[in-house]
């Protein structure tokens, strides 16, 4: 995994955060969704999204449901359940990026 410096993460594309900081300077608590919803968003993602004036998706719970499985089941997870989510909510970002 790459660590990027600055704060370009907070503009484009999907970040993994740990610490408390980091969350804390794009949303505040009210603004976070449970991996639940990031799978019930996955069905239609929504124009406005809940943090950073409607473009920011803030997820906690993935760290919970990896603790929960084998190595071999959590990385079953991750490639047939949690990376497509993922990918599907680049696309959109894309698209909302794209100049009309």
């Amino acid at each position: 995994m790459r660590t990027v410096e600055g704060d370009v993460w907070k503009r484009v594309g999907l970040s993994l955060l740990w610490g408390p900081e980091a969350l804390g300077e794009i949303a505040k608590p009210a603004e976070v969704a449970s991996i639940r919803y990031l799978y019930k968003f996955a069905r239609g993602w929504p124009d406005n999204l809940p943090s950073n004036a409607g473009k920011t998706l803030v997820v906690a719970g993935v760290e919970g449901c990896l603790d929960c499985l084998t190595p071999e089941d959590a990385e079953e997870w991750i490639e047939a359940d949690l990376r497509p989510v993922l990918l599907s909510f680049q696309v959109v970002l894309e698209r909302q990026l794209r100049p009309h």
